[in-house]
């Protein structure tokens, strides 16, 4: 029968099995820089491959510059965002040997200082075939450094964004009173985020990030696209393909979808991004840069639910 752990998940799943091994990968849904870090510098010589599984959601800033830094420090790191739907939430940690032994974990803790220190977190050892599981991962990752990486994951700057795992891992030290009034900040703000907010009317939608490049931004594609915050997927309303209508307050009637691969992004049929500059003011041709949205003062479109299947857009 395989070794359990409900305790000390560092010591008895990092330190006692890191040591002797050769490489170490794991499959996580959430991962922390500060983490990886601190395993780095323990097992400097250790070949290690991360792969985050829940990035189709998002990933803060932060820490998406931590994983960078790491990478650009040693040639012995990679760590890989998966990039399709559906997200991955599983946490396996196989440890590989010189002698060709692989010793795996699975459980609840992600690769996170909450999950092998702070929260209470299971992890047992398991026979599995690991290797299948890495590969079927890489086949749906890119690594965190790909020249294209944020053109499939919002990197956001919003604290108020951060999933589960995330959410104090920058701030480990933060007083208890603190992160409680933290809390109670979070849920008064919830419903003003950046993303696509359910609202009583319909949705608020930004036109682009404020950390998009202008040309990456979706809006600023061939085939435009508007993309939802990390919090509220599109596919929580509506259906992967299925026709959406939309009106604007001039007029114009435009489609769109919502992918099924990328459930964060809203592809439009018809030139959306002509309608928007007209609104900044600015030549068709330009990219639309988040400083016109900033000098315009709105950064959001309203997606206003009409009640018959068709949205009004308001700009």
């Amino acid at each position: 029968m395989g070794k359990f752990y409900d305790s000390a998940l560092y010591q008895n799943i990092i330190l006692n099995n890191a040591k002797n091994a050769v490489k170490l990968c794991i499959v996580s849904g959430y991962g922390s820089a500060a983490f990886l870090g601190r395993v780095m510098a323990e097992f400097p010589k250790l070949n290690i491959d991360l792969y985050l599984g829940m990035t189709p959601q998002g990933i803060s800033k932060r820490n998406h510059s931590g994983f960078k830094a790491l990478m650009a420090r040693y040639d012995n790191l990679n760590v890989f965002y998966q990039i399709n739907e559906p997200v991955t939430h599983i946490k396996l940690l196989s440890f590989m040997y010189s002698d060709a032994r692989i010793i795996s974990f699975n459980g609840s803790a992600n690769f996170t200082e909450n999950g092998f220190f702070n929260w209470h977190e299971s992890m047992s050892e398991a026979e599995i075939d690991s290797a299948a599981i890495f590969e079927c991962q890489k086949m749906e990752s890119k690594l965190c450094i790909d020249k294209s990486i944020e053109l499939d994951i919002n990197i956001y700057e919003d604290e108020t964004l951060k999933l589960e795992d995330e959410i104090a891992e920058d701030d480990i030290q933060i007083e208890a009173g603190t992160i409680a009034e933290q809390s109670e900040n979070k849920k008064a703000q919830s419903k003003f985020v950046v993303g696509s907010k359910k609202l009583h009317y319909g949705f608020e939608v930004p036109v682009l990030f404020e950390n998009d490049k202008s040309k990456q931004a979706g809006i600023n594609q061939k085939k435009p696209y508007l993309t939802a915050s990390n919090n509220a997927p599109f596919t929580a309303t509506f259906k992967p393909g299925e026709k959406i209508i939309f009106k604007t307050d001039e007029g114009n009637i435009f489609t769109a979808y919502v992918d099924e691969r990328k459930s964060r992004r809203m592809y439009f049929e018809q030139d959306i991004k002509s309608y928007i500059t007209k609104k900044l003011n600015i030549s068709k041709d330009n990219l639309i840069e988040y400083s016109d949205l900033l000098r315009y003062g709105k950064q959001h479109l309203l997606l206003e639910d009409n009640g018959d299947k068709t949205y009004t857009i308001h700009f």
